[in-house]
């Protein structure tokens, strides 16, 4: 039986296992979020540093030591959003009986959305397959527990 599971490192970073429609789509809305966080974040550092009123040129700036820092400790902050996101997809796969190697198609430009697509609307193999027990039986079966 399907045990659902719990915590940051069995919610984004492990591979192993299925994981269902609904859980895909809100775990990777999740991590968008957190993508535009970063996003913002950058936009943030860099036009406080393009209109300092003590620069002598407006709009033009110049990269300090305190501003690369500061993006870099920001990019370095988009590794572990990557990972979560590749292995999220890894388990989706699974969840349709499909290898994970299957995720190398999200490197083919114009074939992204469509493998997104798929992902996010394609109902997962009904009962066990290789990969693991039904992530949707927990759900669907009746409660058996005294």
């Amino acid at each position: 039986m399907h045990t659902p599971d719990h915590g940051i490192k069995e919610n984004f970073f492990r591979f192993a296992g299925r994981l269902n429609r609904r859980r895909y789509l809100l775990r990777s809305l999740l991590l968008f979020v957190l993508t535009l966080a970063l996003c913002a974040a950058i936009v943030a550092v860099i036009a406080a540093q393009a209109f300092d009123p003590t620069h002598p040129e407006p709009g033009e700036f110049e990269i300090t030591g305190e501003m690369s820092a500061a993006l870099g400790g920001l990019l370095l902050l988009f590794i572990p959003i990557t990972v979560s996101g590749n292995m999220l997809m890894i388990r989706r796969l699974h969840d349709l009986s499909m290898s994970g190697c299957y995720i190398l198609l999200q490197f083919i430009p114009f074939l992204t959305p469509a493998l997104m697509l798929y992902l996010f609307c394609k109902k997962g193999t009904a009962g066990e397959n290789a990969y693991g027990a039904d992530p949707c039986a927990a759900a669907l079966a009746p409660d058996t527990a005294p």
